[in-house]
């Protein structure tokens, strides 16, 4: 017990540095950040089996896609399972970010019923 005592004497101002710490993350947890609403309120979010894809406007720079693909798209959940839709798939040249469709590929689609 005597150990115990005499370490908590010795890092008491690491201790508090660390119980300050876990304060403001928690803290910083529960502050709203504004994006909570990024996306509009009458947007529903679905599956999508890509049907077919237009390349025509993709612009390739080097390793880097450009530019936008057209889509055209099976809904497969949510409200508007079954329906076929036409979409866009803006490419903005950050490869880690971008996905360039092929026809059988199931897509996360964000319709936007504004």
């Amino acid at each position: 017990m005597k150990t115990m005592k005499s370490f908590f004497a010795h890092h008491r101002r690491d201790l508090a540095l660390v119980i300050v710490f876990v304060v403001i993350c928690g803290v910083l947890f529960f502050l709203p950040t504004g994006f909570e609403n990024r996306v509009a309120k009458r947007a529903v979010r679905c599956k999508a089996l890509v049907l077919e894809v237009d390349d025509a406007e993709i612009k390739q720079l080097g390793m880097v896609k450009t530019g936008d693909q057209p889509v055209r798209l099976r809904l497969l959940d949510g409200p508007f399972a079954g329906r076929e839709v036409e979409g866009n798939n803006p490419l903005l040249g950050q490869m880690d970010r971008d996905k360039i469709f092929r026809p059988g590929d199931t897509a996360l689609v964000v319709l936007s019923l504004d």
